[in-house]
């Protein structure tokens, strides 16, 4: 998206981004352009191959310790949040549609994303998940959307790997 063809996209983006919710970008988390051995060692690890080409990270969030759901004035306001979340999610979708398949770290992303096996782990979920089947077949280790968590229930029960086989409950692309 650096490039001369796209920077004028970028920059609208960017801006029409920003009206929604605070952006930022982190140059330090993407490996386009990174020394031959950086690419070299991050091959040899799970990440998202889409990486390899990343420039920056969008950060797109939000948090806050005042609220207090049992005190007077700092309540949850539902309908405020809902409306900042679909903000903070509308901004985000517009630098999907710029740079789909881009992918995402699991520690900083949309904890309810869909696609997630493809945006975490991209082409690397499909033999991180038979690694997955062969050495926690009970998925003893689990956590959410973590390789293999697709056979858990939002409560963290899950059923044994070894009855999905190696079909279907994946939606990689």
């Amino acid at each position: 998206m650096f490039t001369d063809d796209n920077i004028d996209k970028l920059s609208q983006t960017l801006f029409m981004a920003s009206r929604l919710a605070p952006i930022s970008l982190h140059v330090n988390k993407g490996l386009a352009g990174a020394a031959k051995d950086a690419i070299q060692r991050t091959k040899l690890t799970a990440t998202n191959p889409a990486v390899f080409e990343a420039a920056a990270l969008v950060i797109i969030a939000t948090g806050s310790n005042e609220v207090f759901p049992s005190i007077k004035g700092k309540e949850i306001n539902e309908a405020t949040v809902s409306k900042i979340v679909k903000n903070y999610q509308d901004a985000f979708q517009l630098f999907k549609d710029i740079t789909p398949n881009a992918g995402t770290y699991l520690n900083e992303a949309d904890y309810f994303e869909k696609d997630w096996q493809n945006a975490f782990w991209g082409g690397n979920y499909k033999r991180l998940y038979s690694i997955k089947r062969k050495y926690d077949p009970n998925n003893l280790f689990y956590c959410h959307h973590c390789v293999g968590s697709e056979a858990c229930d939002v409560s963290g029960n899950c059923a044994h790997i070894s009855q999905y086989g190696n079909s279907g409950i994946f939606n990689n692309k």
